[in-house]
């Protein structure tokens, strides 16, 4: 029994210095967490106040993604976040480099790049949408699903945020 006690004592001699240290370390983390949690509260009461705008006869054919936002923007006025700024952001470019034929290192998978194809959603660079009522969100929605893109809020907070449009990752 004393031999065991003895092994135990630095253990049980370090313990509460080990308590002592915890809070200190989740207290200094806390502000940081903090503010994470307000910047998703603002975004989500942002993200709600937009679909609180309901636009009516909304009729939007063969328009850009630009466009259409435009369209929205002009249909909600009055709205202080349906003029909301938005950003597009493009697509990165990749380069390939040339592959000739009998090349070890070239793709061989012709056949799962068909069947990839055949399951990706229809995505066009033109709108077309026709609804009678539509919240200001959903029809951005509707604009991201059509065109292989998502959205988000982002920017300074409440003050200026910004209605960030890109493309959806693969």
């Amino acid at each position: 029994m004393k031999l065991l006690s003895t092994r135990l004592l630095p253990l049980l001699m370090a313990l509460p210095v080990l308590a002592m240290m915890t809070p200190k370390v989740a207290a200094a983390e806390e502000p940081r967490f903090q503010a994470l949690a307000e910047d998703y509260a603002t975004k989500a009461e942002i993200v709600a106040q937009l679909d609180q705008i309901i636009l009516t006869n909304l009729k939007i054919e063969n328009k850009t993604l630009e466009e259409a936002i435009d369209e929205i923007q002009k249909k909600g006025a009055g709205n202080k976040w349906a003029t909301i700024s938005f950003v597009i952001r493009k697509p990165r470019t990749t380069v390939t480099a040339p592959s000739f034929d009998g090349d070890p290192f070239a793709p061989d998978d012709e056949k799962g790049e068909k069947e990839a194809e055949e399951k990706k959603p229809e995505i066009s660079d033109h709108i077309s949408l026709s609804a009678a009522k539509i919240s200001f969100a959903q029809a951005v929605d509707q604009f991201c699903k059509k065109t292989g893109h998502r959205w988000s809020i982002e920017g300074g907070g409440k003050d200026v945020p910004i209605l960030v449009i890109k493309p959806a990752e693969k």
